[in-house]
């Protein structure tokens, strides 16, 4: 029975180094550094897109909670100054808009349709007097030519305010819609 024993240990160590070394092995391609995983999206669009990563200070979502929209449908937003500094807007609270094309793995600029008046925007803080902290951003996205479904990021983007006068620094907020999905 000892001898049994021994032999099924052996047997069972053996199996389990083989089947580490095949795994090993197996992961193996003979090349220097192991093939890279395609590129996510949210690395690809920081490292594309001239912008800094929002800092809190500003908060976008889209207005009635909805996830998928219509393409060609204009889309509304909530925007939100959260912190305690007043933030200047180009017009249209400076929206702009990405569109993730995944055959090519890159974000593409999307035109806006919509027109804009007035010279631009201000959001007070959320504790101020003014009770001008909160706005609705309207874009139409120009999707011709992008294939859908897609996701659409709509980026808003201003200059922190001191007293009236720009800080140098910039806030900014995205959503990410799905269009046609």
């Amino acid at each position: 029975m000892a001898v049994r024993e021994r032999g099924h240990l052996h047997q069972s160590w053996f199996a389990s180094t083989l089947a580490v070394l095949l795994i090993l092995l197996g992961g193996c391609d003979g090349t220097a550094s192991p093939p890279s995983a395609p590129p996510d999206m949210e690395t690809v669009f920081w490292e594309s897109v001239p912008v800094g990563q929002p800092d809190g200070t500003l908060s976008l979502a889209v207005a009635d909670g909805v996830a998928a929209l219509d393409p060609g449908a204009p889309i509304s937003l909530v925007l939100e100054n959260t912190s305690q500094s007043e933030v200047r807007f180009q017009p249209g609270y400076g929206a702009r808009m990405y569109a993730y094309v995944s055959a090519e793995e890159r974000w593409v600029e999307i035109r806006n349709r919509a027109d804009y008046i007035g010279s631009g925007d201000t959001l007070g803080p959320s504790s101020g007097p003014s009770g001008n902290w909160i706005a609705l951003v309207t874009v139409a996205p120009d999707l011709e030519g992008i294939e859908r479904p897609v996701t659409l990021r709509v980026l808003v983007e201003g200059d922190v305010l001191s007293g009236g006068s720009a800080t140098g620094k910039r806030a900014s907020a995205y959503a990410d819609v799905l269009i046609g999905g």
